[in-house]
């Protein structure tokens, strides 16, 4: 029998459990899943204390963007549990100022006022305008529904009091595989990225089944390259997180 490799997940701003059911159904025959709460707490160190007190003793680590910031929180606090890395459409860098106003702004609006959830004007800036109108989207709204307003402000607050993790990039010596969307601000920063992690390649990954091909190479304990490559255009990190599967590793 295959032993499996414990993987945790950790959901973005606004997202719960389900942002993870295409790769939970994929991966199962080679992945013991969890999918961490990440809607709790109003600080990431609390966001990783409680995923860490939740996790098994040792894991890979699957993060999309809020849980990037929780990922190398994670890191910071045990990185000897950790043993194989994914983040997806995340950054070290901690927000401008003129992005803390912004989220501090909304806030008060939120305290104020009724909590809308994502609405059509939200959605383009947080998925590809190809997947506004359809079940990407609707998923999306869904997933910001259920999470609520309370939480929002939690997670909204933890983010803002988030320090700036890229001294830790260096430190971080596990196979790492690291996604971003082709419109995503992130990609202008991948260069500095580059650097700070020492990245022996750069390719561009546009196809599903090759970004499955090296997300495939982190999760099975029984791979031992290590993933250094950085893909500089990925298709849109929800996208790929609807139908992120499995892939013939071979064929990389």
């Amino acid at each position: 029998m295959t032993r499996l490799t414990s993987v945790l997940f950790l959901p973005a701003l606004l997202c719960d459990a389900s942002l993870w059911r295409a790769q939970i159904e994929d991966l199962r025959d080679i992945a013991a899943p969890a999918i961490a709460d990440l809607t709790l707490d109003d600080t990431v160190a609390a966001m990783a204390d409680r995923a860490l007190a939740a996790a098994p003793e040792t894991f890979a680590l699957v993060a999309l963007s809020m849980g990037g910031y929780v990922a190398f929180e994670m890191l910071r606090q045990a990185p000897e549990r950790v043993t194989r890395l994914a983040l997806l459409d995340t950054s070290a860098r901690e927000d401008s100022a003129a992005r803390r106003r912004e989220r501090a702004d909304a806030i008060v609006a939120l305290e104020a006022g009724r909590f809308l959830g994502v609405t059509d004007r939200l959605l383009p800036q947080l998925i590809h305008q190809t997947h506004v109108h359809g079940p990407v989207g609707d998923q999306v709204k869904a997933m910001a529904a259920r999470v609520g307003r309370d939480a929002f402000i939690r997670q909204q607050r933890a983010i803002l009091g988030r320090g700036d993790s890229r001294d830790l990039l260096a430190r971080i010596t596990i196979p790492t595989a690291i996604g971003v969307g082709d419109t995503d601000v992130l990609q202008r920063s991948i260069p500095g990225i580059s650097k700070k992690m020492l990245v022996q390649t750069l390719r561009e990954m546009e196809r599903l089944g090759l970004i499955s091909r090296h997300v495939e190479r982190v999760v099975p304990p029984a791979v031992e390259y290590r993933l250094t490559s950085l893909g500089r255009r990925f298709v849109e990190p929800v996208q790929l997180l609807y139908d992120w599967g499995r892939a013939n590793a071979d064929a990389l």
